[in-house]
């Protein structure tokens, strides 16, 4: 992760807190959960290629 993005994930964490302290909950949930559900479907979907290419190799290694 670049600079960048730590440095808005960190401002993301601070101001999810700030605001489920006043009682403001939705915020956290659109800037702090919704994003993390982002990042686990994409690393799912990366899973899914990784193991895909892993079975087309052992398919290949297999018929020749």
């Amino acid at each position: 992760m670049n600079i960048a993005g730590k440095l808005a994930f960190g401002l993301g964490i601070l101001v999810s807190v700030i605001m489920l302290i006043k009682g403001f909950l939705l915020f956290p949930i659109i800037y702090f959960i919704l994003p993390f559900s982002i990042i686990y479907i994409r690393f799912k979907i990366k899973e899914k290629k990784e193991i895909n290419y892993l079975k087309d190799r052992i398919f290949d290694f297999e018929r020749s």
